[in-house]
């Protein structure tokens, strides 16, 4: 890729207004034509009517490690190191378990969000396989948000009461992984676009805390938060978070 983006630039383009924000908010300027990703992602996440119900979206396969903690939708919720992640080129972030993580500084509990107790979801992308990892982890006593891998299983839990779990082949933690819940009584998971059967599991009142993030060496590319999508939402969400991917060499 070539010459550095200026806002000069991005001002003679038709750019749109968050494009302009976001690539303002970055230490290091992507280039042109990254920047012109940036916008097509961003449009079509606004096309596709997907961009309102998104709370965070982190874009970890980038350009400059700071670039990966930055929300996409505005500038609040940045994530912050802990101990010195690894950042890998255009690729995304890996941490090492209970020793560097990523601090998402997102407490739905706290804000006016689209993320709620019964109308929620966790997604991330992973492109390089690790060992036991928490993707997202929230937890307290009275309840949890949570995504993580353990041995075989994958366990997944939004704001519910009780754990639930199911067998991953081959621990293997690759592509889309996530955790929706559509009401206050399911809740979901599933990777790519096959989701697992709808498990009844109560919501509970949502910890006043924030997440942590890549807990662990497992390389993540996308990561977010947002309301419920339904299955054409998530088709067309993974869709164009495909492309941008494959456009850098990030992708499976």
């Amino acid at each position: 890729m070539s010459r550095l983006l200026t806002l000069g630039v991005l001002s003679q383009q038709a750019y749109l207004p968050e494009t302009i924000a976001l690539i303002n908010r970055m230490s290091a300027k992507p280039t042109s034509e990254r920047a012109i990703l940036i916008n097509s992602v961003i449009k079509a996440l606004k096309d596709n009517n997907l961009w309102p119900k998104i709370d965070v979206l982190r874009v970890r396969a980038a350009h400059d490690h700071q670039a990966t903690m930055l929300n996409w939708k505005g500038d609040f919720a940045n994530a912050t190191t802990v101990n010195n992640p690894i950042f890998d080129l255009d690729r995304g972030v890996r941490g090492i378990v209970n020793n560097s993580y990523y601090e998402s500084n997102f407490n739905p509990s706290s804000g006016n969000y689209k993320f709620t107790k019964d109308n929620s979801m966790l997604l991330v992308y992973n492109n390089l396989n690790g060992t036991t990892s928490y993707f997202i982890n929230s937890v307290t006593a009275v309840g949890s948000s949570r995504m993580y891998h353990n041995g075989a299983a994958m366990y997944g839990t939004l704001t519910a009461l009780s754990t639930v779990n199911a067998n991953d082949a081959n621990t293997n933690k690759l592509g889309f992984r996530w955790i929706r819940r559509p009401n206050s009584a399911q809740l979901q998971f599933g990777t790519d676009l096959t989701p697992n059967n709808l498990f009844s599991r109560a919501s509970a009142p949502i910890p006043n805390q924030s997440f942590t993030e890549v807990n662990g060496p497992v390389r993540q590319a996308i990561c977010m938060y947002s309301e419920y999508f339904n299955d054409n939402e998530m088709s067309a969400f993974q869709a164009i978070m495909l492309n941008y991917l494959s456009q850098i060499g990030a992708a499976l």
